[in-house]
């Protein structure tokens, strides 16, 4: 049996912008699964509920896992048409080919609309005590990151700072040049997990100067998460189970 694909279904509040972990689109063997997330860690389903968050009109029951041999429609018309004209220049674009699944297009664009408030996420991954996670920073278009755009490349490193005094976010790590710049935020669905690791390496692995303000500047995290190194009794190692693979 193969390892499922899983990929965490995002929610925006379209009030406060704040963004939840919903639910986990996951596909294994051929078949289809969703289900809504009911970990207790920050920014997750419950939290969602508590600030205005619905079930998805597709998805209206909470407990259950709903399962599909195609795609589920909400989440197929996120794709591209492979009529388009530019159909292969996308491809190239994110670094895919025609071999690429679904779940590999919706893992590298997000699957973002304008017209709803969803999008997808890579989960974290831990093996063995160490993490790895590749994600978009947020942000970007609050901290003049197009006036330094042109001066980073892929390859730089980057610095993690916690900023506890985040009133948005009490886990809130920003994202700072190796000089200090202030380029935006690690997503708040992530913060609390890298908030009790400990950080190896933070590297800029994709910039696209011409995308919408989100999808801009793609970085790439390791380090580990130990329990033994985990302070804070709130921080519940036990409960991730969608962090790990096996």
């Amino acid at each position: 049996m193969k390892k499922p694909q899983l990929l965490w279904l995002i929610w925006q509040n379209n009030d406060t912008r704040q963004r939840y972990h919903v639910g986990n689109l996951i596909y294994q063997d051929g078949l289809f699964m969703f289900q809504y997330e009911f970990c207790s860690k920050n920014r997750c389903l419950q939290e969602a509920l508590e600030n205005g968050y619905t079930p998805h009109l597709a998805f209206p029951e909470l407990k259950m896992i709903y399962t599909s041999s195609n795609l589920f429609g909400p989440f197929a018309r996120r794709l591209p048409s492979k009529s388009r004209p530019d159909y292969s220049k996308l491809l190239t674009k994110f670094g895919l080919n025609e071999d690429s699944t679904e779940m590999d297009f919706l893992s590298v664009t997000g699957g973002k609309l304008a017209t709803d408030p969803y999008e997808f996420a890579s989960p974290i991954y831990v093996e063995d005590g160490r993490l790895t996670l590749e994600f978009y920073i947020a942000g970007w278009s609050h901290y003049g990151g197009d006036e330094v755009i042109h001066q980073l490349k892929v390859g730089d490193s980057l610095n993690l700072n916690a900023d506890p005094e985040n009133p948005k976010d009490r886990f809130a790590i920003k994202i700072l040049t190796s000089d200090n710049r202030l380029l935006g935020f690690v997503p708040a669905f992530y913060s609390e997990a890298l908030s009790v690791a400990i950080i190896s390496e933070a590297i800029i692995t994709n910039i696209d100067s011409d995308a919408i303000s989100q999808l801009k500047i793609k970085i790439k995290v390791e380090g580990t998460l130990e329990q033994k190194n985990i302070k804070d009794s709130n921080f519940n190692y036990n409960l991730l189970p969608v962090y790990y693979t096996e």
